[in-house]
């Protein structure tokens, strides 16, 4: 992202390379000048977080009839103010649509409630 940033010529190298240094301080990607920049272990955490997010919200509105084009493009837009509570409720309402749906595609019965 930093990178398209700066090849389209949005910001200057100074603004560039503070942006750098600040993920850097915050232990989010591992920057030397000159030699690149690379996300560190909890930059790669977050990115992984924020792809499970996007992927739920992405599933959740291709299940209510949305395209995946434009759930996909939905959901970069959702997935930046949605709660950990509201996510985690939203993934647990997909996994169950999923295995439903699988299950009677089977014509399997299989209880995806809590005992």
């Amino acid at each position: 992202m930093l990178r398209d940033t700066r090849q389209e010529g949005r910001t200057d190298r100074r603004d560039f390379e503070r942006q750098l240094r600040k993920l850097k301080k915050d232990g989010l990607v591992e920057y030397e000048p000159y030699l690149g920049a690379k996300l560190g272990p909890k930059g790669k955490r977050m990115a992984k977080e924020l792809m499970k997010k996007h992927k739920v919200l992405a599933d959740l509105l291709e299940i209510i009839g949305v395209s995946r084009d434009l759930a996909e493009v939905d959901a970069c837009k959702i997935e930046h103010h949605v709660s950990k509570e509201t996510l985690e409720r939203l993934e647990k309402f997909v996994d169950f649509v999923v295995v439903r749906h699988l299950c009677l595609l089977n014509k399997t019965v299989v209880s995806v409630l809590p005992a």
